[in-house]
């Protein structure tokens, strides 16, 4: 009897921990925001519920700004940060100048794009603060809900 109870509890860990590895990597590989740098060109990320990015597009189908960047599992707000120099760096950032930087985040929990949004808010005002090339850019973010 005591050998069938070790088996059941060394069967039932064993199921709980696929189970949790299963859902982990489901959350790891499953876009569940979808952030936005407004401007022209839009340039549109895909990230997990970790804040890591999936994916990278841009509106204009012009994806060389954005194809040497290597952005895929970077957190959110530093791929954002190597997009903005990307953008200063090609003489992009002028059209983003004239309307100012708008970050829209998309998410279908409310709660979890107003977490986001601060943290993204703050992350790139202190950064761009820094930016000698770049002087009274405009941030704005927009908080959308799916």
């Amino acid at each position: 009897m005591k050998r069938l109870l070790i088996f059941l509890i060394t069967i039932l860990s064993m199921v709980i921990i696929f189970t949790a590895s299963a859902f982990c990597g489901y959350l790891y590989i499953t876009p569940s925001s979808y952030i936005s740098l407004n401007g022209e060109p839009s340039i549109r990320y895909s990230v997990n519920a970790y804040g890591r990015v999936l994916n990278v597009e841009t509106n204009s189908g012009n994806d060389e700004l954005i194809k040497d960047l290597n952005l895929n599992n970077k957190e959110i707000s530093e791929a954002i940060k190597v997009t903005v120099d990307k953008l200063i760096t090609s003489n992009s950032m002028s059209q983003y100048n004239n309307s100012g930087l708008i970050i829209s985040v998309t998410n279908n929990d409310i709660s979890k794009a107003e977490r986001l949004e601060k943290k993204l808010k703050l992350d790139i005002k202190n950064y761009l603060e820094r930016k000698v090339e770049i002087q009274n850019l405009k941030l704005e973010t927009i908080i959308m809900v799916k």
